[in-house]
């Protein structure tokens, strides 16, 4: 799996393109956090959605952890602007526990997310 996003940069600037794959995580993450991860994390999101529809459920599970994972983080650093982010990453997690029949699990991101909103 690869993913490929725009980073725009500062000033309105056209951006560049990043390429995106499983093994260099953790390079891409230390390369610049402040400005890729907030991508990555929508990347992964979007990736996970395009793996539920078309019925791969445990890999959407497993993109839809990572990107809540970075979205922790971003809310560790600006609890305002990343607070919805983190909601919606909670929701599409509870989505996939549910369609995997992991109601328990479901139910405990669900409400996170409730109570982060």
């Amino acid at each position: 799996m690869a993913l490929a996003f725009l980073v725009p940069e500062a000033g309105g600037q056209k951006g560049r393109s990043v390429f995106y794959a499983p093994e260099k995580r953790g390079d891409l993450q230390g390369t610049c956090p402040e400005t890729l991860n907030p991508y990555l994390a929508l990347s992964l999101h979007s990736l996970s959605v395009d793996h539920t529809n078309v019925d791969m459920v445990q890999d959407a599970l497993v993109t839809s952890e990572e990107a809540l994972a970075i979205r922790r983080k971003l809310v560790g650093r600006d609890p305002d602007k990343y607070h919805p982010d983190l909601a919606a990453s909670l929701n599409n997690v509870s989505c996939k526990l549910s369609g995997l029949g992991r109601i328990g699990e479901a139910l405990t991101a669900i409400q996170e997310a409730v109570d982060t909103r």
